[in-house]
This record gives C-alpha cells, sequence and structure tokens, in this order.
C-alpha cells in the first residue's frame, strides 16, 4: 500500500526555521499561525488536518521505533527496481514533524518527543538497499529532521535521559558506509542493463523492415543505409561488448575511489580526491549506444541534488549530524 496518500500527513508541511534575521529564526510553534509554501493557517486548521487520524499513518509511525528499519526488494530488476516505499518514508516525514510542531504549540511534550523521535530514527534506523536515490532520499530528510530537532530545542528542559537517547540516535548514523556498495550495485546494474537492452534490440532488428523503409523513402536512403551500417556494426561487429567491458572498468574505478575517498577524516580531506566533487560521466565511442542509455541514468540523480554528486550530499548529511549531535 506504499503508493497511497496517507491521511494525517499535510500536503503542504510547515515552514521552519524561518530566518528572522541573519543570526536567528522563527520559532514555529511559538508563532500565531502556521506558515507553509503556499498559505498561512490557523492553528486549529492546521491541527485538524494533521489529526486527521489513518491507522496506516499511525502503524508505520510505530515500525519506525523497530531497529532497523529495512525494506525486501526485487533486486533482480537492476536498475530499473521498483522504490515504492520512498514516498512513503518522506510522508512520514512530513507528518511526524508536522505532529510535532502541532504537539509543542498545544503544550503536549511527551507526544511532541514521540514524534521527533520517530523523524529522527526515519533517518538514523533506516539501512537503505545499495540503490543511489535511496540514499538520495534519505539524505533529503535530514534537513528536515534538523529543523524539526532545532524547533523541539527550543522549549528547553527535556529531561538529560531523552536528550542522551536523541544524541546517541545521530552519533551512530555513518552517512558514508554504504558508498562504496552503490557504486558496486550500480556496476551489476549496467551490466544486467546492458545485456537487456542487447537482447532487446537484437530481437527487434529486423533486415527486411529497414530495406522496406529505404524503397519507400529513396531521397532517405544514405541517411537509413548509413544508420542501419552503425546499428549492425554495434550489435554484431562487437560494439556492444566493447561498451560493457567499458563500464565495467569505469564503475569499477569509481568504486575505488569511493573506497578511498571514505576513509577521509573531512570534506577538505575528501574533496581533494578524484572523482568526489568533478563526478565523471561515463561517455561511449558509439552513439545512440548502451553507453549513452547509461550516461542519462548517471545526470538524472545529479540533476535531482542540483548538481550536488553522492558524496556532497553525504558530506552535506554529515554535516547536519555533527551540528545536531553539538546542539543537544
Amino acid at each position: 500500500q506504499s503508493s497511497m496518500r496517507l491521511a494525517g500527513v499535510p500536503q503542504d508541511p510547515p515552514t521552519l526555521m524561518q530566518r528572522a534575521s541573519p543570526d536567528s529564526a522563527i520559532v514555529a510553534w511559538k508563532a500565531d499561525s502556521v506558515t507553509t509554501a503556499e498559505a498561512t493557517y490557523s492553528w486549529s486548521e492546521f491541527a485538524s488536518a494533521v489529526e486527521a487520524g489513518d491507522p496506516a499513518f499511525d502503524d508505520v509511525r510505530a515500525a519506525v521505533f523497530s531497529e532497523p528499519i529495512r525494506f525486501n526488494l526485487d533486486a533482480s530488476r537492476g536498475m530499473a527496481m521498483l522504490l515504492p516505499q520512498l514516498s512513503v518514508m518522506k510522508q512520514i516525514s512530513f507528518g511526524c514533524s508536522a505532529a510535532m510542531v502541532v504537539d509543542l504549540h498545544e503544550q503536549e511534550r511527551a507526544a511532541a518527543w514521540t514524534n521527533l523521535m520517530a523523524s529522527t530514527r526515519l533517518v538514523t534506523a533506516w539501512e537503505p538497499e545499495p540503490s543511489q536515490i535511496s540514499h538520495l532520499v534519505r539524505f533529503a530528510l535530514v534537513p528536515t529532521d534538523f529543523q524539526t530537532t532545532w524547533e523541539a530545542l527550543q522549549a528547553g528542559d527535556w529531561p538529560e535521559e531523552q536528550l542522551a537517547t536523541l544524541q546517541r540516535e545521530w552519533e551512530s548514523v555513518d552517512f558514508f558506509k554504504s558508498a562504496p556498495e552503490t557504486l558496486a550495485f550500480m556496476r551489476a546494474g549496467a551490466l544486467d542493463a546492458c545485456e537487456r537492452q542487447r537482447k532487446e534490440a537484437m530481437g527487434s532488428f529486423t533486415l527486411g523492415s529497414e530495406l522496406r523503409a529505404m524503397a519507400q523513402a529513396p531521397q532517405q536512403s544514405p541517411r537509413i543505409a548509413k544508420m542501419l551500417w552503425t546499428q549492425l556494426r554495434y550489435l554484431y561487429g562487437g560494439g556492444v561488448y566493447e561498451d560493457e567491458k567499458a563500464l565495467l572498468l569505469f564503475y569499477r574505478d569509481r568504486e575505488v575511489e569511493m573506497r578511498n575517498a571514505v576513509k577521509a577524516s573531512s570534506w577538505q580531506a575528501m574533496m581533494s580526491m578524484p572523482g568526489v566533487t568533478n563526478q565523471p560521466v561515463f561517455t561511449s565511442r558509439y552513439p545512440f549506444s548502451l553507453g549513452s542509455m547509461m550516461m542519462l541514468r548517471q545526470m538524472n540523480p545529479m540533476f535531482a541534488g542540483r548538481g550536488m554528486g553522492f558524496l556532497g550530499r553525504a558530506a552535506s548529511s554529515e554535516c547536519y549530524r555533527r551540528l545536531m549531535v553539538t546542539g543537544i
């Protein structure tokens, strides 16, 4: 049921840590109303949306306290593996954050603490599968947790044992340790995608249809003939296998770079290493090839991260983590 919209999770979450000056922010739960990216609501309106009630939301929120958080997924599809849980993880994160803000406004500290810990454990207890997009979604939850934690700390007077528990959660996280596995999975997925596309291309290629196309459009014959020769040479002349070999070597090198980078003790040391800030992109010597498809797959996560590579997003999350531990 991970594709459903969970009731009790506002589609428009509250704006947290809204800047009031260069060194201060507005405490959302102390404000007279709730500000979101789209509108301003009264507390009663917003609380009604948060408290709409949904057994599924309550069940998922309770489940995050089970350790660890893992999902049984079908990895046989490689890079095309379905990841329906990612949208729900984001929904629950927004829901817990919004509920905590309402709880603090209503002075319900016990409920606020439960929602804060649930929001925290969505990151700290989640062990993502070795899919880059899963880790990127996890990284995207960290700023929300940072803002939620800041809001909670503004309430003050939390018992020491609660703060110690929260601190241990954030001290337990290592955003870099699984990074090499994501490259290993991408290497396996790239080979699988190549094999699938090669079989599909060979199965769908028919010389007769190409010749008929040339006969029906004589003026286009030179262009069609050139494209036909390029396809034949790529599929049956060894080009497709050269691409596969080059892809395997490319991802092997990226994995080695990743393993070396995650050993660094600081971002300053890491960013000077190969492939960290300027993420290499695989390019094929053959146009319209399997390698071109792989290049597009690599670019999509980079666009999603506004040009920041995987390690850059991990380093940003690590910065938030250290700030939270310091603040707590």
